[in-house]
């Protein structure tokens, strides 16, 4: 039977396997999509503000590169002998280097030994940060010169300064690194960044936060909350500076993306039932009256048509083919059946007529052998004897005989067979009353007391018996017994099998063309069977459906 259950090889299956397919594609690629837009947002972004970073650090770099140069110059166009020594105009000097980098650094002038010191800061140099970098000041007493810049921590305050000792008189600049940062403060970094400085270690100098409120520099460096970017101050050693934007304030400017991706994943979910429903009316309803119709055509119901007038224009050619190969089949049955019966009547009276001569021949035999020994009276009997066989055999040509004529004419043939070979056979028929009149086709008896005449008469005296009895309520059992020397066992295997037995070679011919008869008459109900009994004798066993009395 067909069926449309849920199954791997069903359509309806597949089209849940196709649409479950879409969706997961569609997940994936709209994942995809997020994860390559948060990506590439992450690299805008990083571009962007590395190259700001890389810049704010070249200006810095460029700033400290030129003081460094105007404290160089300074040491060799100065006399610092102290008999020379003008430290007014020194102070006037460094005062002008002071505006001269726009109140970004501040200079100083430190003589130990004489206790001469002049400490110009700039103007946006708080108080606090003032009194920690004079501490450092007052107690510089480096005999090595320090021409580069590096870092001096104070207080909690971090700060730039650089030297140039001549003989152990100190001339230098110095930046507060919060100052430094002041630089760049108000750029167009990343909403809720934090700018700032750091050394090796990675310890925060300090720094810049656009949101103080939630301000935290523990989590500055987490690279898992924060993306971070550095870059070295290539003219001052270990010093970075360095910008944290946190994924959060990245990722804000997704969130309308992500909106938009769960909205669409809903709807798509939403939308999978409604195109289930779309495709269970247009494809799955039309195949399961398809499948329904070509099951009731399975089961031999072949007046079954399909009407689908609502279905698409492919469901309807489907459904007018199925329909016109129905009929055509409806047809062709019913022609083939006629064509079969026909066929089955032609080959049974094809039949019947190669017994005939079969019988006639055997009696031409007989009547031979008993003119051979002048027994004419015997050759009387035999013609009145023949006569009432002849007559049968012209009654054969009808389609069937009652039980009762069947054994009355094998009654006579072997009667002839008993003027023939006198004390050789002894006859014994039982058969039922109410059987006397069951219909079968001619000649399907007489054929196995033939072949016992034919292969048994010449093994001594034989015991032939006929018996007829009602087995049940369907069939009559008919067995056909003799004493002879019964089957040889490649006879017998044969007959076991009768689709072995040829009827073109002439052997068993009459066996043969019987089994035939018998599957036509009775459209393959009936059954016989072919045993040799103990100690000796054949066995013809013979089932046929019960059928109606005349």
């Amino acid at each position: 039977m067909l069926s449309t259950k849920l199954k791997s090889n069903s359509l309806r299956f597949r089209i849940f396997a196709v649409i479950f397919a879409i969706w997961v594609l569609l997940f994936i690629t709209i994942s995809f999509y997020a994860n390559f837009t948060r990506k590439l947002l992450i690299s805008e972004i990083q571009t962007t503000n590395q190259n700001m970073l890389n810049l704010y650090a070249d200006q810095l770099n460029t700033l400290c590169t030129d003081v460094n140069r105007c404290l160089a110059e300074k040491t060799i166009n100065t006399n610092f002998s102290p008999d020379s020594l003008d430290l007014g105009s020194l102070t006037q000097e460094l005062e002008k280097d002071i505006l001269l980098y726009n109140n970004k650094f501040s200079f100083y002038y430190s003589d130990p030994a004489s206790q001469n010191y002049i400490f110009q800061t700039a103007s946006n140099i708080t108080l606090k940060e003032r009194q920690s970098f004079s501490r450092y000041f007052y107690d510089l007493n480096d005999t090595a010169a320090s021409s580069s810049w590096q870092i001096i921590q104070r207080d909690s305050l971090a700060f730039l300064t650089c030297y140039y000792n001549v003989n152990n008189q100190y001339l230098g600049a110095w930046i507060s690194l919060s100052n430094a940062l002041q630089l760049y403060a108000g750029n167009n970094f990343a909403e809720q960044s934090t700018l700032f400085f750091t050394d090796s270690n990675t310890d925060i100098l300090t720094y810049i936060s656009q949101d103080q409120d939630s301000f935290s520099p523990d989590d500055l460096l987490n690279s898992k909350t924060n993306l971070v970017l550095s870059v070295g101050i290539a003219s001052v050693p270990d010093l970075y500076l360095t910008l944290s934007i946190p994924y959060s304030t990245i990722f804000a400017k997704l969130n309308m993306i992500r909106i938009v991706e769960v909205f669409l994943l809903l709807f798509i979910v939403l939308c999978i039932p409604i195109l289930l429903y779309y495709l269970t009316q247009m494809i799955l309803r039309p195949m399961q009256v398809l499948t329904g119709a070509m099951e009731k055509v399975q089961d031999g119901n072949l007046s079954v048509t399909i009407d689908l007038p609502d279905s698409a224009e492919e469901f309807q050619n489907v459904s007018q083919t199925f329909n016109t190969m129905v009929s055509e089949i409806r047809h062709l049955k019913i022609d083939n059946y006629e064509q079969k019966i026909f066929n089955q009547q032609l080959e049974l009276e094809k039949l019947q007529q190669q017994v005939k001569p079969h019988f006639y021949l055997n009696c031409l035999n007989i009547i031979y052998n008993l003119a051979e020994g002048a027994e004419y009276e015997l050759i009387q009997e035999l013609c009145m004897a023949q006569a009432k066989y002849f007559r049968y055999m012209l009654k054969s040509s009808f389609s069937t005989v009652s039980l009762e004529d069947e054994i009355a004419h094998i009654k006579n043939y072997l009667h002839i067979q008993q003027l023939r070979y006198p004390g050789r056979f002894f006859i014994d028929f039982s058969l039922h009353t109410e059987l006397k009149n069951i219909q079968i086709p001619p000649l399907v008896l007489h054929v196995f007391a033939e072949n016992v005449v034919k292969h048994a008469a010449s093994s001594g005296p034989i015991q032939f018996s006929i018996s007829a009895t009602l087995l049940d309520e369907k069939y009559i059992q008919i067995q056909i017994a003799d004493t002879g020397p019964g089957f040889p066992s490649d006879v017998l295997d044969m007959l076991c099998h009768p689709e072995a037995l040829s009827s073109d070679s002439g052997d068993h011919i009459g066996i043969s063309n019987t089994i035939k008869r018998l599957r036509i008459f009775y459209k393959g109900q009936a059954r016989i069977s072919f045993e040799n009994q103990r100690p000796h004798g054949a066995l013809i066993t013979l089932l046929i459906p019960k059928g109606e009395f005349k």
